[in-house]
């Protein structure tokens, strides 16, 4: 018997994580939303396009939590959520199943850039008075190779951007160079992981 596989397409117009835990933009709300991403990404063949709603709100009319970017009539700041996006900035894809496959190049010894997104408490959110709360936070990669033991935090967002020995500008901290980008997740207590590339 054979059957025929229609591929439906599909945009995710609208999607945030809400409720008591999510508060105004709380780092565990930015976490549930990055691994539903990370649904979205391991189906991309159906799923075109997501958009986080709403993106922007008045602080001084709030009426739907939470939202990703917090204005009045003179400042403005990112919650987690915003800020989880802007840690995956690769443009390049590689799988990440606690071995990373796909590299056409080997890893530069110097320059790569490991980002993270996380905070003391898990309900921790951005506000006018402590815009910078919950925001990235970038550092070199010490141990640079096709096989790494990197030590991750817990309730967080990790991004390693590894810069390839094909790669002809160097590095910035805004990763607008790098590539490729790894998301890991971490739920749990603090742990070590191996992650082995493998060409």
């Amino acid at each position: 018997m054979s059957y025929i596989i229609r591929i439906l397409q599909a945009i995710v117009s609208e999607y945030a994580v809400t409720g008591n835990d999510a508060g105004r933009g709380t780092l565990i709300a930015a976490l549930a939303e990055a691994v539903f991403l990370i649904g979205l990404e391991r189906n991309s063949d159906v799923v075109e396009m997501a958009s986080c709603a709403p993106l922007f709100v008045n602080g001084n009319d709030q009426r739907w939590n939470p939202d990703a970017i917090v204005f009045n009539s003179w400042q403005h700041y990112g919650c987690p959520n915003y800020w989880m996006q802007v840690v995956n900035f690769g443009s390049k894809a590689i799988s990440l199943n606690i071995s990373v496959t796909g590299l056409e190049t080997d890893i530069q010894t110097f320059g790569s850039i490991n980002t993270v997104l996380t905070s003391g408490w898990l309900r921790d959110e951005n506000s006018f008075q402590q815009p910078d709360k919950v925001v990235p936070t970038a550092s070199p990669i010490t141990n640079v190779g096709k096989q790494m033991s990197v030590i991750l935090n817990s309730y967080s967002l990790t991004s390693f951007d590894l810069l390839l020995d094909s790669d002809q500008t160097m590095p910035s901290v805004s990763g607008s160079s790098l590539h490729p980008s790894v998301w890991i997740v971490v739920h749990e207590i603090q742990q070590m992981v191996s992650t082995t590339v493998v060409k």
